[in-house]
C-alpha cells in the first residue's frame, strides 16, 4: 500500500453551471491513526486554478505532497482558430491537451508540492 501512497496525486473538477468548483483534498500521513491532517484547498475555475495547503502543512509529512496532472470537464468550447494557453509564475508548465469531444482540459506533468507555495495557474482561449 505504501508504494501507492507515493505516488503523485491527480485533481479533477467538474465546472458547474457558473463555471466554477472546488473542494479540498483531506492528508494525513495515511500510516498510523493519529489526529494529525491538514487540508490542501483547490479552486478551478475556466480561466484560473489555485491550489493552497493550510499552515499545518509542515507539520504533516505524507508519503507525496505533489500533484502530477489536473483535469477540469465542462470546460468552455474552443472555437476553429482559437488557442488554449496555460500558464504560471509559480511553477512550470509544457504539457495540456483541450478535447473537443469531452470539452475538457488535461494539464500534466506538473510536479507541484502544495506544502511549498501557493500555485495560481492561468488559462485564456485566444
Amino acid at each position: 500500500m505504501e508504494g501507492s501512497l507515493e505516488q503523485a496525486y491527480d485533481i479533477w473538477g467538474a465546472l458547474d453551471t457558473n463555471g466554477e468548483c472546488s473542494g479540498y483534498l483531506y492528508v494525513d500521513d495515511y500510516l498510523q491513526v493519529t489526529t494529525d491532517f491538514y487540508l490542501v484547498h483547490f479552486s478551478i475555475s475556466a480561466t484560473t486554478i489555485t491550489i493552497e495547503a493550510d499552515e499545518k502543512c509542515s507539520q504533516v509529512k505524507p508519503l507525496s505532497q505533489t500533484i502530477d496532472q489536473i483535469k477540469i470537464f465542462g470546460f468552455p468550447t474552443v472555437r476553429t482558430g482559437e488557442t488554449v494557453t496555460v500558464s504560471s509564475e509559480d511553477t512550470t508548465i509544457t504539457e495540456w491537451i483541450y478535447n473537443g469531444e469531452a470539452n475538457s482540459l488535461r494539464i500534466f506533468n506538473l510536479d507541484i508540492d502544495w506544502c511549498e507555495k501557493k500555485v495560481t495557474i492561468n488559462i485564456s482561449i485566444d
